[in-house]
């Protein structure tokens, strides 16, 4: 039986990263990159969350710093917010080796989505979603992959 469990994710100022990890059968990785006014817990990825621990994965959502501490605009802090991101990406795919990694990104989370994807530091083969990628943004990457 899964659980919920704390990981030592932080800010870029050493601050706690407000998360929530849970602890399934391991069966694979999801990991929820929201959007700005849309957190973890939106239907859209609150439900896909739910249907995949039901399946026994693990799953990761995250608040982003800037939120926690209610510091706007976002993209003052765009640079710390991916950093935040690469490492929490980093702490959770060190517990294990995962046969399925999904990451879904969600307007703002899709732009980090995008940027990890860039560095690197996406496995080639997790699977990648991005839910209403704020094309319109000047801050919107211009990578988005087709296939």
């Amino acid at each position: 039986m899964g659980g919920f469990h704390s990981l030592p994710l932080k800010t870029h100022d050493g601050r706690v990263l407000p998360h929530t990890f849970y602890e399934g059968e391991s069966a694979g990785l999801l990991v929820v990159l929201p959007g700005l006014h849309y957190g973890p817990d939106g239907p859209a990825l609150y439900h896909l969350a739910k249907q995949l621990q039901g399946s026994g994965w693990d799953t990761l959502g995250l608040m982003y710093g800037f939120q926690a501490a209610m510091a706007f605009p976002w993209t003052d802090y765009a640079g710390e917010t991916l950093s935040e991101c690469g490492a929490a990406l980093g702490e959770v795919l060190g517990r294990r080796a995962y046969s399925r990694v999904g990451i879904v990104g969600k307007s703002l989370g899709t732009i980090l989505l995008v940027q990890l994807c860039a560095q690197g530091r996406v496995p080639e083969s997790a699977r990648v979603a991005h839910l209403t990628p704020p094309l319109g943004n000047p801050a919107s990457p211009t990578r988005f992959a087709t296939g």
